[in-house]
């Protein structure tokens, strides 16, 4: 199999299988004699699969960018830009992950892989947070700049947003547009508790609404700088 085919089938498996969350290319892509290193351990797609669940249950709108890619023969290596929200504490995690992959008659039968501990570290944080108590009530400040032209849609976006959120019982939030710049909104949220928060972030709409929302986005920060989900003093 040709060079440029291998490097093909490693942007699938980055764009749609990993991104987009497509298993059919993870199980087109991957022999099932895949084998890890440096563990040294079978990896198979449904072993992938299952781990790609896994980071998509601390990052609901996981997308991986490829970095660089090169390719010689049957080996294909990678720099990936791993990234999304947390579920958890509403806050942007990301991480740089390295990736060589060998290919044997046009799967993948080897896998190295170097810079995941970002993500363990974010796994034990939200296990950490999920313990706390859950009836801590929060206070959320966000900025939303769009690009231009598209703050009317982009208000859209925050108006399914925001019906998420007030969904929950107790929960207000409200959305402002700047009057300095056009395409510039902010959202300033009261979440009752924890668990509040939770039952937002898990909303069914929240997914769809945090990818129109990256469509549409110049940046989104918060507006002191870092993402504010202080505890209320009452």
């Amino acid at each position: 199999m040709s060079t440029e085919r291998n490097k093909a089938i490693i942007r699938r498996v980055f764009e749609d299988g990993v991104s987009r969350g497509d298993w059919a290319v993870i199980d087109e892509a991957f022999s099932q004699r895949n084998v890890d290193y440096p563990v040294v351990e079978p990896l198979p797609p449904e072993r992938i699969k299952e781990f790609l669940d896994e980071v998509r249950t601390l990052l609901p709108d996981l997308q991986v960018e490829i970095q660089h890619l090169v390719a010689e023969g049957e080996i294909v290596t990678t720099i990936e830009r791993w990234g999304g929200t947390s579920k958890v504490t509403g806050e942007r995690a990301q991480g740089t992950v390295f990736h060589l992959f060998r290919f044997e008659d046009g799967q993948i039968v080897e896998e190295w892989s170097e810079g995941f501990s970002w993500l363990d570290e974010l796994a034990v944080r939200e296990s950490e947070l999920r313990t706390e108590d859950a009836s801590q009530p929060l206070h959320t400040t966000r900025t939303w700049t769009f690009k231009s032209g598209n703050g009317e849609q982009g208000r859209a976006v925050l108006e399914r947003l925001h019906h998420a959120a007030t969904s929950i019982p107790g929960v207000s939030v409200h959305l402002f547009q700047d009057q300095t710049v056009t395409d510039r909104f902010v959202t300033v949220g009261v979440w009752p508790s924890r668990a509040a928060f939770q039952a937002y972030r898990d909303h069914p709409d929240m997914v769809q609404v945090q990818l129109d929302l990256r469509a549409l986005l110049a940046e989104a920060y918060p507006s002191d700088g870092a993402i504010l989900m202080q505890e209320l003093v009452s």
